[in-house]
């Protein structure tokens, strides 16, 4: 992840506070998102779910996001070559 070579500029945009909190938290931060289960719930969305994902995403395989848009009843999925993890910030 941290090869990525647009994951510090993107966090700068996203977290520009982020050197403000204690290492500590900035690691609670990390885990929080790494144990997230996105799908826990997934069949009892009744809301429209737009699914994301770049093509060369190397945190969550695109593979893995199609998974979850086909778990979500009224998902729809949209893929974006060329771009990331951070879709919004590589290509606003």
């Amino acid at each position: 992840m941290l090869s990525y070579p647009h994951f510090a500029p993107a966090m700068r945009l996203v977290f520009p506070d982020l050197k403000q909190h204690p290492i500590c938290a900035q690691r609670a931060f990390c885990r929080y998102l790494i144990d997230m289960n996105v799908l826990d719930e997934a069949d009892q969305i009744r809301h429209p779910v737009l699914v994301m994902a770049g093509l060369k995403d190397p945190i969550i395989p695109v593979d893995h996001q199609i998974n979850y848009a086909a778990q979500i009843p009224t998902a729809t999925l949209d893929l974006f070559e060329g771009v990331g993890h951070l879709i919004f910030a590589e290509e606003p």
